[in-house]
């Protein structure tokens, strides 16, 4: 159920996005709760946001 939801954002972007990423996060560190905090989800975050290489 949560995967659907969550794919569902991309029909939502896609009309005016030039580009678009998914990207799947596993694990204990993968609830919703406590997303921000984890390394992996941070590092795409600052890619994104040009903050790193």
């Amino acid at each position: 159920m949560y995967k659907r939801q969550a794919k569902s954002i991309r029909y939502i972007l896609a009309p005016g996005a030039h580009t678009f990423q998914e990207v799947e996060v596993r694990g204990d560190a993968a609830e919703h709760s406590v997303l921000h905090d984890n390394p992996f989800v941070i590092n795409i975050i600052n890619k994104f946001l040009k903050l790193t290489d």
